[in-house]
């Protein structure tokens, strides 16, 4: 299975400062001097609005990954997408450095030559948190996928993994390749910008076994980020949400169901769950009704008892917003058994005047009945009760598009009166809460919001406290701790009535002094009488919520450690949870003469495992002691306590350290804090070797036996290799830090001995050239005595090139006692060194993206070896025949046969085993034998990012993949034969075009922005060249005549209008569609010929008043509706009507202003998605002597708005093939046109017994608009003047709009009034053209999407084509009519 690239790029971009804590010396807080008034305005004051653009930006920042890891977090530790890719590396063989992660997945035949002794799987991604009803005990719901409940300590009682939910809910992966699975997704956060499906909480907690526990009940969304269709019984569906309730006492599944869209929000009341599934149609990843007919709604369950402790659930009621994809605020209980929630469809960006912007509801739990709906002019983000009053109080965001600002409201929901409590310009909503019990001058209610810069980019957050009326009382202003730009605020929890405490992010990228900046963020505490800051606490202290605990407040950083605060000191018991493993050993801790495995990793804790239970789905934990920094690696080693005596110790290397514990039961005995990141744990002569700003021997308490700094770097910034330690001496590398690919760092790279008692320099050795600029810190220098060449005494080690185009790095054999240089290889890739592996048999072994380079234990040549796999960590290991193996942890462990061939073929392994996404292997003795037990764990990309950052190079430091991550056990089952390289290659092309498990942002469906997309596809251009003659320019497309062969109309237009409303100026609009009837022969404009010369009058129209910008693509959309409005209807005048953009409001307004010219038909060949406030529009197109003509859309089911407005002809596609002379050849339905049923408009008389839905179907009619069957168009509006091929339903509504003016020229001529949808004899349009009979080619083949019937074309009128395409003679029938 084949990740995304995560991207090398510039050092540069790497943030490495942290500054001061600005924020433990906050300023006074702020009194507002205003008057106590409702409604009163505060914020920042300035008034500001966000573009399209930035709103994606801003937004994307916040929605959190597959993986389970929040937005801001993902962001912090790196964005791939704006990474310098460093392909063309140049040298023979292996993959380019583009920092591509191929991470050789097991595939789906399962483990193959391995024998798994155990596996357990850990927690992924952000912790919330729930104290557990009926207990003393919290719970942990991880978004990555598992639930845990601990105690008070922070132990856990049980654990529910991922793994176990999968089995409960039964689901089967559908793609044979994607047989692994992924971790299931919990849809919790909050983007402050803009509604989604991500909700506050999506859990929720009732005794529904009434045990006197509280169950847990959680959403988790399954198959859809990233893709992995499924089956589970009971359900058609191949993605969805899973909502499940587990026993609170055992973990148990206690009852689950398969919902279709997401969840991001449940609540618990009166033992009932109320969910918010935000869902429609999706019929590419769901083609089953269950999907496509649903829409976003609350439901609600109850539960009862069952036999042998079952429970059983069943629907209570359902609230449906009839509305797909409508996105849900949080659900509140109300009391009195009434729940609130709000939701919205309503896209962004609709300017003034626009529809509501959301609904509040308010209903009955026990039967859905609904109490109160109140549609709010802001999209309603946040709802909390006020107890006092018993009124929805909803945070109502302004449509940032149009204006930054939000207003506090109130909502009776026995009345639905709304009223505004306060209005805060130049802000959006992060958080707000009610103080209910507030006394005296206490804030009524606590407010965060964050500001927006005047370049579009993320201000600060206030934090504020406001009075009942209103009115601000104190505001505090956030600060980074860590340099950032701002700290915004993530929630606001209460404690009592006095205090007020804030979550707030401070991410920042890592560096070596700060490897864990992307966890970093701060607990706040502030009095509610005048906003004085209490406390504070930073680094990974808090995640997105805090929990009222025991008397406390319970946080779990982003890191996975866990914190309990006394909330009036600030103090906290620290509570380190296993979740990612990189470090790991075997050690008999509890002396029963069983070894057990100690580990570490992301979280501040060391945990010891016991042996005995290392068989068991969860092992028992022996001990479990806090360190100062996350876990990078572990050892057990003899290390001498300041008396020179030794004894076996445990070695942690940490983010920024070392710590040094007792195995027996973990006692602390140093935690060193050397201000540099550590890669792995190295003892040698009795100390701990480890670098800050010189390298240095610790003893066991951590005092210095020596210290080591090169001479001539003073005043210089050194980095340190990870040492290499043998023979009594410890060899090491050291050099600069580039900025960038910059040469040579500063100091140079060097390779140097010293003696292990004391630290004195041996020899040094200074390679040169440009393979040779950085050193590699991580694993650059390598001891063993199976070099070959050096006489058992033989040192590798490996450095960096200078830039991706050097396209190699140095790798230099040396002999250890006299520094002497055996060998030199200019090995592949300048930054794609990982590390080295020996054995005596087979020599030194080089491993990297992709390539191997072996050193023959025989001292022959070396060859390289290409490999499918990215050996992120290799080691030799002894397998259960007692064969010597080559083992290497990629992604999933694999193993090679030795010796491996130099043939210069690829190499495949010859076994592989998933061991949960393992990047790391640690070889060991736990359970006795011949085999090497290796201990697999996860790969650490930060570690590795630090490495490349030393070499002005950087990587993604968050892990790349999506399945579930934990510990196993393997031992190597001997040697298998290898797959065939052509097999191998055949499975890896199989997997390469999939999206496998790479961690990518959830979706989100994010409201749409409501500006009109142009449905006009461009199939070919043709260049004008200069000097050309019109009559000898070539075309692309189907010409004008041969469009009106087809038609046979009567009428030319003479004496009737056509409007054409477009956004944007169209600055050569007549010139350019003077050419193209000119090259045609077709009239010219009026004011362009003599007088008495044969032409049409042409004009432009500013609805605004004033001339809009330009824009090219909407210059050619309107190039195509006035040119073929003049094909179609020759004589007939053009008053081309420009909006002043693309917003629904300047649109509809210059429909309104098309209006006014009386024309025979308004062509919109524009269009949105719709929504259920799209009637606010209908109107504009509700004309007494006139008819809007619509197109459909050009992406398939369903129809855009406003071609589903019942007062519009709804025009659509096909595939229209004609000859040479126009005759028809064939016509089916084009497969993108827009078509369908409306989701909210009704269906209207016109269309009674035509079709049986109660909605408005789309389109009336249909014509040609297939880019492959396109027509010509002119235009200069790209710069130059080129001929294009031009399709859509932009091509068919102006065609149709044609026809009706000449339709219009014979009924006048005969006495007739025009054709209207709301003149004096009614909506004469629709009348006429639904008996039009004959007249329309009935178009039977064809379809628009996977949705059954309502895509296919039939017989008859469909929701493909409609009545069908006219025929010759068109005009003359609808002429016909009354």
């Amino acid at each position: 299975m084949r990740l995304r690239s995560p991207g090398i790029r510039p050092v540069g971009l790497v943030a490495a400062l942290a500054t001061a804590a600005a924020v433990l010396a906050a300023p006074a807080a702020v009194a507002d001097s205003g008057q106590a008034a409702s409604g009163q305005s505060g914020g920042h004051g300035h008034a500001v609005r966000l573009t399209a653009s930035a709103l994606h930006k801003l937004s994307a920042r916040y929605t959190p990954r597959s993986d389970g890891t929040p937005g801001l977090v993902a962001e912090a530790r790196g964005d791939s997408s704006k990474a310098v890719s460093s392909s063309g590396t140049g040298g023979t063989g292996g993959s380019a450095a583009s920092g591509t992660s191929k991470a050789a997945t097991p595939d789906a035949s399962g483990t193959k030559g391995f024998t798994e002794k155990g596996s357990w799987e850990t927690p992924r991604g952000a912790a919330s948190t729930l104290a557990l009803g009926g207990t003393r005990d919290w719970v942990g719901i991880f978004s990555g996928g598992a639930i845990t409940r601990y105690d008070a300590d922070g132990n856990p009682v049980w654990q529910t993994t991922s793994h176990q939910l999968y089995t409960d809910w039964q689901v089967t992966g559908k793609v044979a390749y994607l047989s692994q699975e992924f971790s299931p997704v919990l849809y919790q956060g909050y983007d402050p910008y803009q509604p989604s499906t991500i909700g506050t909480h999506p859990y929720a907690q009732l005794d529904v076994n009434h045990d006197g526990t509280d169950d847990i009940a959680v959403a988790y969304s399954v198959g859809d980020s990233p893709p992995r269709p499924f089956t589970s019984p009971g359900s058609d569906l191949q993605s969805g949400t899973f909502v499940s309730v587990l026993d609170g006492k055992t973990g148990a599944m206690l009852w689950h169901k398969l919902l279709p869209g997401n969840v991001g929000s449940l609540t618990a009341q009166d033992g009932r769950l109320v969910v918010a599934d935000a869902t429609g149609p999706s019929w590419d990843v769901n083609p089953v009704a269950t999907q496509g007919d649903s829409r976003s709604s609350l439901i609600s369950y109850s539960f009862s008892a069952a036999a042998h402790g079952a429970v059983t659930g069943r629907t209570a009621w359902s609230y449906s917003t009839k509305a797909p994809w409508a996105l849900w605020s949080d659900i509140e209980p109300m009391g009195g058994g009434r729940i609130a929630a709000g939701w919205t469809d309503t896209p962004m960006g609709l300017g003034n005047p626009r529809p509501a912007d959301g609904h509040v509801l308010v209903l009955d739990n026990r039967t859905g009945k609904l109490i109160d709906d109140t549609k709010t002019p802001g999209f309603p983000r946040i709802l909390h009760k006020d107890p006092a009053s018993d009124r929805v109080l909803v945070a109502e965001q302004n449509d940032p598009l149009d204006a930054v600002r939000w207003d506090l409201t109130s909502i009776d929901p026995g009345n639905g009166k709304r009223s505004v409590i306060a209005s805060r310009n130049g802000t959006i909503p992060e958080a707000f809460l009610v103080n209910s019990g507030a006394k005296g001058d206490q804030a009524r209610y606590a407010v965060a919001e964050l500001g927006i810069n005047a370049d579009l980019s993320d201000g600060q957050s206030d934090i504020a406290g406001l009075d009942a009326s209103g009115r601000t009382l104190w505001t505090h202003t956030t600060a980074s701790t860590v340099g950032g730009a701002n700290a915004p605020t993530l929630s606001l929890t209460l404690s009592g009535t006095d205090k007020v405490y804030a979550a707030v992010a401070d991410p920042a990228q890592e560096s070596r002094t700060d490897a864990e900046a992307p966890d970093h963020s701060q607990l706040l505490a502030y009095a509610t009488d005048g906003g004085t800051q209490l406390w504070s606490k930073a680094g990974a202290v808090v995640g997105d919520q805090i929990t009222p605990y025991d008397g406390g407040l319970l946080t779990v950083g982003y890191d996975q450690t866990a914190y309990r605060f006394d909330p009036g000191r600030g103090t906290a018991a620290v509570l380190p949870l296993l979740g990612d493993v990189y470090g790991a050993t075997a050690a008999d801790v509890n002396g029963d003469g069983v070894k057990d495995l100690v580990v570490g990793g992301q979280s501040r804790g060391v945990f010891a495992l016991d042996g005995r239970t290392l068989t068991k789905p969860q092992p028992k934990v022996l001990w479990r002691r806090t360190v100062s920094a996350a876990v990078r690696d572990l050892t057990l080693a003899p290390v001498a306590d300041r008396h020179g005596r030794t004894a076996q110790r445990l070695v942690a290397a940490t983010s920024h350290g070392f710590a040094v514990l007792e195995p027996r039961n973990g006692t602390l005995d140093a935690d060193v804090n050397t201000g540099t990141f550590q890669y792995k744990a190295v003892v040698t002569d009795g100390h701990v070797l480890a670098s800050g700003t010189e390298l240095a021997a610790y003893r066991a308490d951590g005092s210095k036996a020596w210290s080591y700094r090169p001479s001539g770097t003073t005043g210089k910034t050194v980095a340190y290799s990870t040492p290499a330690t043998a023979d009594g001496r410890v060899y090491l590398e050291y050099g600069g830090y580039r900025t960038g690919f910059s040469g040579t760092s500063d100091p140079a790279p060097t390779a140097v001995a010293l003696n292990a008692s004391d630290g004195s320099q041996v020899w040094t050795e200074q390679p040169t050239g440009a393979t040779a600029a950085w050193i590699e810190p991580q694993a650059g220098a390598f001891a063993s005595p199976f070099i070959p060449g050096a006489g058992g005494h033989g040192v590798a080690f490996a450095f960096g090139g200078d830039k991706p185009a050097t396209g190699a790095h140095l790798v230099q054999t040396v002999d250890g006692t006299t520094g002497t240089v055996l060998s030199s290889d200019n090995s592949t890739g300048s930054p794609t060194f990982r590390g080295f592996a020996a054995s005596k048999k087979y020599g030194l072994v080089e491993f990297g993206d992709s390539l191997l380079t072996v050193h023959p234990a025989d001292g022959g040549a070396l060859y390289r070896v290409h490999t499918l796999a990215e050996p992120q960590q290799a080691v030799f290991a002894t397998a259960t025949d007692g064969s010597e193996t080559f083992v290497a942890a990629a992604g999933g462990v694999l193993r090679w046969t030795q010796p491996f061939p130099d043939d210069g073929k690829y190499d495949s392994s010859a076994g592989q085993v998933f061991a949960l996404f393992a990047g790391k292997i640690v070889p060991a003795d736990l359970f006795g034998g011949t085999a090497t037990d290796l201990i697999a764990v996860q790969f650490d990309w930060a570690a590795y990012n630090l490495n490349e950052n030393t070499g002005g190079y950087g990587w993604d430091s968050l892990a790349l993949d999506s399945y579930q991550h934990g510990i196993t056990v393997e031992e190597a089952t001997g040697n298998t034969a290898a797959q065939s390289a052509q097999s191998a290659k055949q499975a890896q092309t199989a997997t390469s075009g999939t999206t496998d498990a790479a961690a990518q942002p959830v979706t989100t469906h994010p409201l749409p922005i409501g500006n009109a997309i142009a449905p006009m596809h461009i199939t070919r251009k043709e260049a004008v060249k200069a000097g050309t003659s019109t009559d000898a320019e070539t075309t692309v497309g189907y010409t004008p005549q041969q469009i009106r062969t087809r038609l046979g109309l009567t009428g030319d237009g003479s004496g009737q209008t056509v409007a054409i409303t477009a956004a944007y100026d169209y600055a050569n609009a007549e010139s350019d569609l003077n050419h193209f009837a000119d090259h045609f022969g077709l009239p010219q404009t009026c004011d362009s010929v003599a007088k008495g010369t044969d032409c049409f009058d042409f004009q432009q129209v500013y609805a605004s008043g004033s001339k809009p910008e330009a824009d090219a693509g909407w210059s050619e959309e309107a190039a195509l509706d006035i040119e073929w409005v003049h094909s179609t209807a020759p004589k007939a005048k053009i008053v081309l009507v420009e909006a002043a953009d693309a917003s629904a409001a300047a649109l509809y307004k210059a429909i309104d202003v098309a209006d006014t010219y009386h024309p025979a038909a308004v062509n919109n060949s524009w269009g949105m998605g719709e929504f259920s406030e799209e009637s606010f529009y209908d109107d504009h197109c509700k004309l007494t002597d006139s008819v809007c003509t619509e197109s459909t859309g050009d992406a398939g089911w369903p129809a855009n708005y406003s071609s589903t407005n019942p007062y519009v002809l709804s025009v659509g596609g096909t595939h229209l093939v004609l000859d040479a002379d126009g005759n028809t050849q064939s016509e089916s339905a084009w497969s993108a046109t827009g078509g369908g049923l409306s989701f909210f408009e009704k269906r209207p008389a016109y269309q009674d017994g035509v079709q049986s839905s109660a909605f408005r179907a789309a389109p009336d009619v249909s014509f040609d608009a297939d880019p492959r069957t396109g027509v010509a168009v002119y235009t200069t509006a790209g710069g130059s003047p080129q001929w294009l091929e031009v399709g859509g339903t932009s091509l068919s509504s102006p065609i149709w709009a044609g026809i009706l003016s000449t339709a219009d020229q014979l009924r006048s001529a005969g006495g007739k009034a025009p054709l209207a949808v709301a003149g004096t004899g009614g909506d004469t349009l629709h009348k006429a053209v639904y008996g039009l009979g004959g007249a329309l080619s009935d178009v039977t083949s064809g379809s628009n999407g996977a949705c059954g019937a309502e895509c296919t074309a039939g017989p008859g009128y469909d929701t493909v084509t409609g009545l069908g395409s006219p025929l010759a003679g068109v005009d003359k029938a609808l002429a016909a009519k009354e």
